[in-house]
């Protein structure tokens, strides 16, 4: 898990309920998706479709980018992932979501992955909440039967509890 991954704070108490690959994507009939390999590089002249500075996919992608000294020339930004993967169906250049985000697209084959040749991107999904707040019945409950169910499926992803 990458540091961007975890929930800081000492006022927080956070359950981290799974890990989602993100994938760089674009429509199957481009050059790049047909490429046994896509490098940084690669993506020096493309555009990217990307969400707004400071998201959590997209801190992934700039950080590999930064690391090897890469920087896009055409980079458009998003507040809505919807947004993007109407942009990418019209073949206006590349979007970086999460896997979820894009399953049904991939499924219909409308979408294709780029082969990245980077490391693997994920990303985290927490349930966060204030240690010291009130919390409502519902709400307990709530977080019962999600830590019941992560410890019932796999229980290492209970990674943080300091609520108890």
């Amino acid at each position: 898990m990458s540091r961007s991954d975890s929930i800081d704070g000492e006022q927080l108490s956070s359950i981290r309920m799974r890990s989602e690959d993100i994938y760089l994507f674009g429509t199957p009939d481009h050059p790049l998706s047909k490429a046994k390999k896509v490098y940084p590089k690669d993506l020096v002249d493309q555009t990217l479709l990307l969400t707004e500075t400071g998201c959590g996919y997209r801190k992934k992608l700039d950080m590999q980018l930064a690391s090897t000294n890469i920087r896009p020339q055409h980079i458009t930004e998003f507040s809505s992932v919807e947004a993007i993967k109407q942009c990418v169906h019209a073949g206006m250049g590349f979007g970086l979501l999460a896997e979820i985000v894009i399953a049904s697209e991939l499924k219909k084959r409308q979408f294709a992955v780029l082969n990245w040749n980077g490391a693997k991107m994920s990303i985290a999904t927490h349930i966060v909440w204030h240690k010291d707040k009130w919390m409502s019945p519902g709400m307990q409950a709530f977080l019962d039967v999600v830590k019941a169910k992560l410890q019932q499926t796999s229980a290492p992803t209970l990674v943080q509890d300091r609520a108890g």
